[in-house]
């Protein structure tokens, strides 16, 4: 797994998203130009396996979300629907949300979020259909580019910093 894509989508369709999260595999040793190349719109963080950890979850809580959702909400509290990610059920990244978000979280039944979580229900592929335009774009704005993703052969650090404007182009729509 290179990286992963986390979203979280409010209820409210004209509310605006709180940014997308790429999740990517490594330490985060980047060198400040790649670092500012990503786009702007979009959360980059790094975990040594690509997946929400415990850590990292805590991290995006104080430091992407609650500034989100202060900056709609102020101190209106709020219920966070989540699937039962190991990360999202320990006690402290409950009180993470509490404490930072005034937001309180609620688990669906586990072994059904195919049923009852809105991104497996629509957004999911309709994420994905947006990925692809962005990158049909991408790929047809020039020769260069065609000739890249043809050859294949892009550095994680291209990869990483590609991702991250198909994923800002795609948030846009």
């Amino acid at each position: 797994r290179f990286a992963t894509l986390h979203l979280c989508l409010p209820c409210d369709p004209i509310q605006a998203l709180p940014p997308p999260l790429l999740l990517c595999r490594g330490k985060g040793n980047v060198q400040v130009h790649e670092a500012l190349s990503y786009h702007d719109k979009v959360v980059v963080r790094f975990q040594k396996k690509a997946y929400m950890d415990t850590d990292t979850l805590l991290k995006w809580i104080e430091f992407d979300f609650a500034p989100y959702k202060q900056g709609l909400l102020r101190e209106q509290p709020i219920l966070m629907l989540s699937d039962n990610l190991a990360a999202q059920r320990k006690p402290e990244a409950v009180q993470a949300f509490r404490d930072h978000a005034q937001a309180e979280i609620g688990f669906g039944p586990k072994y059904l979020t195919h049923r009852w979580q809105p991104i497996d229900q629509g957004w999911g592929q309709l994420w994905k259909q947006k990925l692809g335009w962005a990158l049909e774009n991408w790929i047809e704005e020039s020769d260069e580019h065609t000739d890249k993703w043809d050859g294949g052969k892009f550095s994680a650090k291209e990869r990483r910093i590609l991702i991250t404007h198909l994923v800002g182009a795609a948030s846009k729509e």
